[in-house]
């Protein structure tokens, strides 16, 4: 299992992913991603007809200071578009007031093929993130 943390308090754009560290490159089956791109590309190895992942990922979000308060949406993404049944829509009360989401699902890729994940703001507005971690 390969694990990507972010601790910092990062905004993110609207439409923008959330920044993510490996903390372990796993050098046989598993997945690979840039330093602080947020994009993690999945390889269909091992062997097998098809490999499958189970993506984990939880933070802390809230709306920016001075942003508008209103649901804030986070998508798990599959090659750039989002999975309608992973996401998470959390609604706080004020700006700067952190919530906590998670998102699950399993992906499927066929041996010889790679998919690209990442995690999204679908708000409408800018977002804060703190203690996001992404599990593989």
């Amino acid at each position: 299992m390969d694990k990507y943390t972010y601790s910092a308090l990062q905004t993110i754009a609207d439409g923008g992913n959330a920044l993510l560290n490996p903390t372990r490159y796993n050098c046989g089956c598993g997945a690979v991603s840039q330093t602080e791109t947020g994009v993690i590309r999945l390889a269909g190895v091992c062997g097998n007809q098809k490999t499958q992942y189970h993506i984990m990922f939880d933070a802390n979000v809230a709306i920016s200071a001075g942003g508008t308060v209103g649901p804030i949406t986070v998508s798990l993404l599959l090659d750039g578009v989002p999975l309608p049944a992973s996401s998470a829509i959390v609604t706080p009360a004020a700006a700067s007031e952190f919530w906590h989401v998670s998102l699950n699902d399993l992906i499927d890729v066929c041996f010889g093929d790679s998919v690209t994940i990442g995690i999204r703001n679908d708000s409408g507005t800018p977002i804060d993130m703190q203690n996001a971690i992404l599990k593989v």
